[in-house]
């Protein structure tokens, strides 16, 4: 599991050509990287023509390996059990980059707006035509204030 689509593209990368390089090795019975796990093997007394048959299917489903970023995940423990947990099936994973706008909306809309402005001038600015017209209350408190 890495934190993002490039780290997850690089770990792939970096299995696909340990696996090839493995696999070149044991072929050619040449010393390289993975001799110490060559040499495990062979004190196992495991068959190499068994263990290139791993590796190459490893190798040919590489594609299909559990390799995600944190938030894919997440997608994919939510879709396996979507409906053991009664969510919604038809998700994806959404653009976070105005997540600090909303949350900030929110809290003050929720929190500050109400202790700032008395009750009955508050639902004046929530009826107001200005509030309507898609501004935020707490904007138009804002605005007035300056």
């Amino acid at each position: 599991m890495t934190f993002t689509n490039a780290a997850t593209d690089e770990l792939s990368s970096r299995l696909r050509s340990n696996l090839t390089e493995l696999i070149e090795q044991i072929r050619l019975k040449k010393n390289g990287s993975f001799n110490d796990l060559l040499d495990s093997w062979e004190e196992k007394k495991y068959c190499s023509a068994e263990i290139l048959e791993k590796l190459q299917t490893a190798l040919n489903k590489i594609d299909d390996a559990a390799i995600f970023t944190i938030h894919g995940f997440c997608q994919r423990i939510l879709q396996d059990f979507v409906f053991s947990s009664k969510g919604n099936y038809d998700f994806e994973i959404g653009d976070d980059s105005d997540a600090k706008d909303k949350a900030l909306t929110t809290f003050s809309s929720l929190q500050i707006f109400p202790r700032l402005i008395q009750p009955a001038l508050r639902n004046n600015y929530l009826s107001s035509s200005r509030h309507s017209m898609g501004r935020h209350p707490i904007d138009c408190y804002r605005s007035e204030q300056n």
